[in-house]
């Protein structure tokens, strides 16, 4: 299998993401220019924002693997509409800033905020 790298990586480096597949769903956070200059617990917390308030993507596909300046989170399960993937979103948040706070995950901005989309 080859190795795609995460948004996110662990003490010892980045985890990648893991597969697609049936009920998989990615929920992308884009940022700008600027919100890339924010502390990782800043962007923790304009993530949660944004997708509390629904302002984000629902993609078939992590879209940090194509493109610069976004965070997609994998969400799983019979999720029958947009609002059940925006909650079951919103609940992996809680676990990252929870896995964050612990030391346990970072945001890996070499690759988010790579200088230019694979795309």
């Amino acid at each position: 299998m080859e190795f795609h790298p995460g948004a996110f990586k662990d003490p010892v480096g980045p985890v990648p993401d893991r597969p697609n597949g049936r009920d998989v769903y990615w929920v992308t956070v884009w940022f700008d220019t600027q919100e890339a200059k924010l502390t990782t617990p800043a962007l923790l917390r304009l993530m949660t924002f944004r997708i509390y308030n629904r302002q984000a993507t629902i993609d078939p596909e992590p879209r940090h693997q194509q493109n610069t300046h976004c965070i997609s989170l994998r969400v799983e399960g019979d999720l029958r509409d947009d609002e059940m993937v925006f909650d079951a979103a919103d609940k992996m948040m809680d676990w990252y800033v929870k896995q964050f706070n612990a030391g346990r995950r970072f945001i890996n901005r070499h690759f988010i905020f790579r200088r230019e989309s694979v795309v």
